[in-house]
């Protein structure tokens, strides 16, 4: 089962995380459909801004609360795209035999998705409170053994298939740190460490469990002692140097305080196993037939 994760780059990227049901920001309680926004002949309301950020994602919503300035360019963007929309439709680019296919194979995958999501819910009671204290039990049993590390860390960008320039100004940065290292740490992080959060912080990440960190960042803990600094490593997403601040046996939060990520994930779990179920029921009731001559003359027309 995956566990929720956080932010920094050591860190693996998150797999799921507890949906906050952001209200919409106070800004647009303005009345019950005042007009919010305008360019041309387009106008948004609020109804249409509130409509807008619900069908956002969880993250997107949470983003948005309380962020006036990212609230301000979500609705500037949305005139744009009503702008443009409003454009082709005037020129009957809607219309166009290359767009209404694009359009049907559109609606067609946004049905067998919302179809399958609809097919493999979970029941309501899932899981039961038996089930939510065995997935709490396994937790602990799977970070038996292992440690919390508190790190500190200097993080370089250069993610994997950047542009060469961008490659050599991080690599030269990393010579930089590295001939620093043997001084203030803090004070290395605060200076050139890209990730903002921690930086501020003179890298201070907390504690982490073992099992969140990049394997790069993992494999280097073991021969390390507290004080101990290593890199650069490099990862997917850029270049590590950490310091090793405190290390302790790892600890499983009560089960009260990881309940509702527990059932978000048991639920996510069940999904895919319901729909996998649903595939192979659907597959053995009409099971595919394929005219395997006939497939072949394809192939070098397909090249």
């Amino acid at each position: 089962m995956s566990r929720v994760s956080v932010s920094p780059p050591v860190l693996l990227p998150a797999l799921a995380g507890l949906i906050l049901a952001a209200a919409i920001v106070p800004s647009l309680a303005v009345g019950a459909d005042s007009v919010v926004a305008k360019a041309g002949t387009v106008e948004l309301t609020s109804v249409d801004l509130r409509r807008l950020v619900d069908a956002l994602p969880a993250q997107g919503r949470q983003s948005l609360a309380g962020n006036p300035g990212a609230l301000a360019q979500a609705v500037r963007g949305e005139l744009l795209r009503r702008l443009i929309l409003d454009e082709a439709r005037a020129k009957g680019f809607d219309r166009d035999p290359s767009v209404t296919t694009k359009v049907d194979k559109l609606r067609d995958e946004i049905v067998v998705r919302q179809w399958l999501a609809h097919a493999a819910q979970p029941a309501v009671g899932y899981p039961s409170d038996e089930e939510i204290e065995r997935a709490h039990q396994a937790l602990a049993e799977r970070v038996a053994g292992t440690s919390d590390y508190r790190l500190a860390q200097v993080y370089i960008s250069a993610p994997d298939g950047a542009p060469s320039d961008k490659t050599q100004a991080a690599l030269r940065k990393a010579g930089e740190v590295q001939a620093k290292l043997g001084g203030d740490f803090s004070a290395l992080a605060k200076t050139y460490s890209e990730h903002a959060e921690s930086a501020a912080k003179g890298g201070d990440l907390g504690f982490l469990p073992e099992s969140r960190l990049l394997p790069g960042v993992r494999a280097a803990l073991p021969a390390m002692k507290v004080g101990d600094v290593a890199g650069p490593i490099k990862t997917a997403q850029g270049i590590h140097f950490i310091r090793l601040l405190e290390k302790k046996p790892a600890s499983v939060p009560p089960l009260a305080d990881v309940r509702e990520a527990l059932v978000a994930e048991l639920r996510q779990e069940k999904v895919a196993d319901l729909q996998q179920r649903y595939l192979a029921e659907l597959a053995q009731k009409s099971p595919p037939t394929l005219n395997e001559i006939e497939l072949a003359k394809l192939v070098p027309a397909a090249r």
